[in-house]
């Protein structure tokens, strides 16, 4: 399973899926730092295409400190080195709790959300 794959690695990287969002809830949710995430952005090609994709500059999960960017390939040792630093690790595990929402309000918020903007819609 996907959750105990990332529950076992210590670091998680890849060029642009959900696995870094996947540990940064299982972090919120865990009674310990589980690992940390690795966004691997440094092609430019790949990252031409994530930002013409989805509209934003970087990786969210990044802008909150909950994950790594790395642009440039020189970069990425220092970046492996700093996801798997227990220290850096329990503070992604502290701030997950602090910046993302409660899963377990997730269908609250998503039926809030899309009634506010049929709302705006009429």
């Amino acid at each position: 399973k996907l959750e105990e794959s990332l529950a076992a690695a210590r670091v998680v990287a890849s060029c642009y899926s959900s696995c870094a969002l996947d540990l940064a809830y299982l972090n919120r949710l865990a009674q310990r730092p589980l690992g940390g995430a690795v966004a691997l952005l440094f092609e430019p090609d790949l990252r031409d295409w994530y930002q013409n994709y989805s509209g934003l500059d970087s990786l969210p999960l990044a802008g909150l400190g909950l994950a790594l960017e790395v642009g440039e390939e020189k970069a990425l040792d220092a970046a492996l080195d700093q996801a798997s630093d227990p220290e850096w690790q329990a503070q992604c595990h502290l701030h997950a709790a602090e910046v993302l929402p409660d899963p377990e309000q997730a269908v609250r918020i998503v039926t809030t959300t899309l009634g506010a903007d049929l709302t705006t819609i009429e």
